[in-house]
C-alpha cells in the first residue's frame, strides 16, 4: 500500500509537468499554433567577429629536426564562402600540412577548418633551433575576395626545436 505522502508527491509532480507544458503567454514556444515560415529571417552575411581559432594545447614541448609539429583545436569560419588557416613564425609564413585535407603536402601555405576542427602540422626543419612561437590565423574571404580576420581568429603555439 502506497503512502499518502507518495500519492501527494506524484500528484504535485504531474500537475507541475502539465503546467510547464501549457503556454504562459501569446509568444510562448509551447504552442500548437502554426508559424509563418516567411517571417523567419536568418542573417547569413559573413561576420569577421565570428572567425574563431582555439588551440587544444598551446605548449607543444620539444621536437627534433626530422619530425613534424602537430597543432589542433576548435575553429569557426562564420559564413564566409572560402577561408584558410595560415601559419607564421614571427613575420615569416611557413609551409604546412593540412592533416584534415586530402591534398596533404608540405608545400601548402594554408589549411582549413572542417566540422569545427583544424589539424595542421609543420615540419620541425622549418623552425629555428631553440624556442619558437607559431601563430595560426584564420582568414575569411567574402564573395568579392576581400580578406577578413578577427582578434579571436588567431592562436599561438610554443615549441622548442632541439637540433
Amino acid at each position: 500500500m502506497k503512502s499518502v505522502f507518495f500519492k501527494i508527491t506524484v500528484g504535485v509532480a504531474m500537475a507541475s509537468f502539465l503546467a510547464a507544458c501549457s503556454p504562459m503567454s501569446e509568444n510562448s514556444l509551447l504552442t500548437d499554433d502554426i508559424s509563418d515560415p516567411t517571417s523567419h529571417n536568418m542573417n547569413t552575411d559573413p561576420n569577421s567577429t565570428e572567425l574563431f581559432l582555439q588551440a587544444d594545447k598551446t605548449n607543444l614541448g620539444s621536437t627534433s629536426n626530422g619530425s613534424a609539429v602537430e597543432m589542433s583545436g576548435n575553429c569557426f569560419a562564420s559564413t564566409y564562402p572560402t577561408h584558410k588557416i595560415t601559419a607564421a613564425v614571427g613575420n615569416t609564413a611557413k609551409y604546412i600540412f593540412d592533416i584534415t585535407s586530402s591534398a596533404n603536402t608540405s608545400t601548402s601555405t594554408s589549411g582549413t577548418c572542417r566540422n569545427g576542427r583544424f589539424n595542421i602540422a609543420i615540419k620541425a626543419a622549418n623552425l629555428t633551433v631553440g624556442s619558437n612561437t607559431i601563430t595560426l590565423t584564420i582568414r575569411g574571404y567574402d564573395s568579392s575576395g576581400n580578406e577578413n580576420t578577427s582578434g579571436n581568429g588567431s592562436t599561438q603555439f610554443s615549441v622548442t626545436r632541439a637540433n
